[in-house]
């Protein structure tokens, strides 16, 4: 078990322990005491009482961990439904938006954009002349026409 997670369970512990009787009877015991066995117990969590959970200063693990417990120990059966709901809509989401980015077919039809945007680019560059180039080209032209 790593070490963010033990601070984590720490935090978590640290909030049970100032939790209502009536939350701290929903949370199984087993469960508790995993959380007591494998907490950092050198680790002091500080916790806000006046600031609300999401502004807590603490790991977006124990964040996870807590919402965990609240969903399921905590609330209806009908309010855990729409939770996970929720959540499989958000994994979808999220899981699209990896698929967009890490595409093969259009990470390889980017690149090949890429490499024709540069082709060209460099083919308009070898035609440009400079002014200096212009204007010798214009001198030669005035005496080779002045020749015939």
């Amino acid at each position: 078990m790593t070490k963010e997670y033990r601070i984590a369970l720490s935090e978590v512990n640290a909030i049970l322990k100032l939790s209502s009787i009536e939350v701290i009877h929903n949370v199984p015991y087993k469960l508790r005491k995993y959380i007591v066995q494998n907490m950092d117990k050198t680790f002091k969590a500080n916790i806000d009482m006046s600031k609300n959970l999401e502004n807590q200063d603490i790991s977006n693990k124990a964040k996870n961990i807590l919402a965990l417990i609240y969903r399921d120990y905590l609330v209806s059966n009908e309010e855990k439904n729409k939770l996970i709901i929720n959540e499989k809509q958000m994994q979808t989401e999220r899981q699209k938006q990896i698929r967009e980015l890490y595409n093969p077919d259009n990470i390889f039809k980017k690149k090949h954009e890429i490499n024709e945007q540069q082709e060209s680019t460099a083919m308009v560059v070898v035609k440009e002349k400079n002014i200096f180039t212009k204007i010798l080209h214009k001198i030669k032209s005035f005496f080779m026409g002045g020749i015939k």
